[in-house]
């Protein structure tokens, strides 16, 4: 994992393992483009963010 920008306790990790011994990648197939979608519908600022390695 990396993070681009620390949270809110200062922590900002890089090149740290999530899994140890775990696979690379962990896919989902949740629709994150339709959450987008339903969280801007009621009036929340959303915007779609893509991390890739």
């Amino acid at each position: 994992m990396n993070a681009s920008i620390p949270d809110d306790a200062g922590y900002k990790p890089e090149n740290r393992v999530i899994v140890e011994n775990g696979p690379a990648e962990l896919h989902s197939t949740f629709n994150a483009v339709r959450i987008v979608e339903a969280v801007n519908e009621v009036g929340v600022p959303c915007v779609l963010s893509m991390c890739l390695s």
